[in-house]
């Protein structure tokens, strides 16, 4: 009897054995992560505080407006655009009457500012939280203005689910744990509620939540949630040379190495959105189950980023990044010629220059520089680090030196067309007031337009010399309204046309390297 009591212990261990291994070769089954969701859930700022990230995100300017029918007095023009994506409409028939095409009046009367009308529209919380992500991470909550597409190509109109307080809050929890770069290439991206599948996908829907979901606990709608982010996020990695892509080189760690939840063994792609996942809930996990995956996720895609099995978001064990994106400065003459560099980036240069915004720069320079692995980084770290290097600052001053030639050449000659096409920007610099005709910098027609009313503005005279000393008049205006310069003695002096042109190009080199403190 002693002995069959001994083996019948025996098996009962080899059993709770077994099923302590079964718990952990799903990443999802670690008793932890209930308690991290939680965490996190509870860290949320409140309602208060999100509008207050909220305004901070984008201050209000004293202008009044009409939007769909109501007047608002203060707006903040970022928060207006955001406002406005939630009422967006895709491949819509011409008589479809949504939202878009309604008046907002039947909602309020006594709003004044857009935030106040988003509450009006969608709840007290609702307004503040599908705005908030709306304009923070690029993520389309609102139930308004989609319709949904059938397998052979018709359209019609379809009622989306609301997602409910908690929803919401559990979206805005696996929000904040992933960096914010992952979102800078979200346009729109949209995650509709539905109540079943029923053979149509929602028109640029990326994420789909079925009633399924909403019945689910809000630890599972949160893994939910960061698993399909995933899968949008994998959409960012290289595609080009497929034998060398990240994709190409995920899809050999799916084949040889063991997955991390039974539903990752289904392809690469799920596999992908599966390892992400675990990732950032149970790193631990990861590193035991596939070294290889975690070393991955953290070098490609997460670029340094790390966490912690109990911290609610980034771990103490970040790394720095800047070491990384030097050494990747360091090999920017090889992999591309400052002309090529400058050429991708020429329209965020013309931003810079003229209108001092910075920021898109930097990012599209990281984002030529970083092997294109995920999303352009906006990352405060990497673009402090990019505004002082020296490379950044010699294609600066390269495509300088580019735009100066093109300005001279601009004003100069008397072919106004053919100089509008090398750059537009400098013709809406010239004559600020053309910008009133709302006119769209990268239109095909930006030429022809700014072409007639500078013919309205200034009338062509027969005589070329004159027309030619008009232009050199016209090209120092340009300096002096640009940069608010008073006319100098110095300025009267008699000059040849030769010494005119390369005075000119002169200061306005001197002028652009002390504007960008190079």
């Amino acid at each position: 009897m002693k002995l069959i009591m001994i083996m019948i212990s025996l098996m009962l261990g080899l059993a709770q054995a077994n099923q302590k291994h079964i718990n952990f070769t799903n990443y999802d089954n670690d008793p932890k992560l209930n308690s991290k969701f939680r965490k996190c859930y509870d860290e949320l700022p409140t309602t208060f505080e999100l509008e207050e990230e909220l305004l901070k995100m984008s201050p209000r300017i004293g202008q009044r407006i009409n939007v769909l029918g109501v007047e608002l007095d203060d707006h903040s023009p970022e928060v207006l655009r955001s406002f406005m994506k939630l009422f967006e409409a895709y491949y819509l028939y011409k008589d479809d009457s949504l939202i878009t095409k309604k008046s907002l009046t039947e909602y309020t009367q006594t709003c004044d500012n857009v935030i106040c009308l988003a509450k009006e529209v969608f709840g007290k919380f609702h307004g503040i939280a599908i705005l908030y992500i709306q304009m923070k991470y690029n993520i389309n909550l609102s139930p308004y203005g989609y319709s949904r597409s059938h397998y052979d190509g018709s359209w019609e109109k379809t009622e989306l689910g609301r997602f409910s307080e908690r929803e919401l809050k559990v979206f805005l929890t696996a929000l904040k744990l992933l960096p914010l770069h992952f979102f800078s290439n979200f346009q729109n991206k949209d995650a509709k509620k539905i109540n079943a599948y029923k053979g149509y996908t929602l028109a640029n829907a990326t994420m789909q939540f079925f009633t399924l979901w909403s019945t689910s606990k809000n630890v599972d709608k949160f893994i939910t949630v960061i698993h399909e982010l995933a899968h949008n996020i994998e959409n960012g990695f290289s595609v080009d040379d497929e034998e060398h892509s990240e994709k190409h080189e995920y899809k050999m760690l799916h084949l040889y190495e063991p997955s991390v939840s039974q539903y990752g063994k289904t392809n690469s792609t799920e596999d992908f959105a599966e390892a992400f996942t675990a990732y950032v809930l149970t790193p631990d996990f990861l590193k035991r189950r596939s070294l290889e995956r975690y070393n991955f996720l953290r070098e490609k895609v997460f670029l340094g980023r790390e966490y912690s099995n109990n911290m609610c978001g980034q771990s103490e064990k970040n790394s720095n990044l800047v070491p990384y994106f030097r050494e990747k400065l360091r090999v920017l003459e090889s992999r591309y010629h400052r002309e090529e560099l400058s050429e991708k980036c020429s329209d965020e240069l013309s931003d810079h220059i003229f209108y001092s915004i910075e920021t898109p720069l930097l990012r599209c320079i990281a984002f030529n520089i970083q092997d294109d692995h995920v999303a352009e980084s906006y990352s405060p770290e990497i673009l402090d680090m990019i505004r002082t290097n020296e490379d950044y600052k010699t294609l600066v001053k390269f495509q300088v030196d580019y735009m100066v030639e093109s300005a001279r050449n601009t004003f100069t000659h008397s072919d106004y067309l053919s100089n509008c096409s090398t750059h537009p920007t400098l013709m809406l610099s010239e004559h600020p007031s053309i910008k009133d005709y709302s006119f769209k910098i990268d239109s095909e027609n930006i030429c022809r337009w700014l072409k007639s009313a500078y013919d309205r503005k200034y009338p062509q005279p027969e005589n070329e010399d004159i027309d030619r000393e008009k232009n050199q008049s016209g090209f120092l205006n340009f300096i002096k309204n640009l940069f608010s310069l008073n006319e100098t003695q110095e300025d009267q002096v008699e000059l040849t046309q030769e010494e005119i042109e390369i005075r000119h190009e002169e200061v306005l080199k001197e002028l652009f390297y002390q504007r960008l403190n190079l």
